[in-house]
């Protein structure tokens, strides 16, 4: 489930994914968009992407302690997220 949570940045929920998985996944997406450019009328542009990897390692459920407890996951993936841009903009990042 692709979701918008910043200009540019985007959560990918994968539900049912080991952190480990979810690595692996991540790293094959950062393999594509490597090998993605975009021609310009002057020039092409390599694709880069960073990568931050959180699992959530629980059932969601409506209760306010389970929303506390993603809130606290999302604020994780945006601390993965800038620890990969940090290293180079080309990597992932597990916390």
């Amino acid at each position: 489930f692709p979701v918008t949570i910043a200009p540019g940045q985007y959560l990918i929920l994968l539900p049912k994914t080991s952190q480990s998985a979810a690595k692996v996944i991540a790293e094959d997406v950062r393999k594509e968009i490597s090998t993605t450019t975009i021609k310009t009328s002057t020039k092409e542009v390599l694709v880069t992407v960073s990568i931050g990897v959180v699992a959530f390692e629980k059932e969601l459920s409506k209760s306010a302690k389970d929303f506390e407890q993603f809130e606290r996951c999302l604020e994780r993936v945006k601390k993965s997220l800038v620890k990969s841009q940090k290293k180079g903009n080309i990597i992932v990042s597990p916390t």
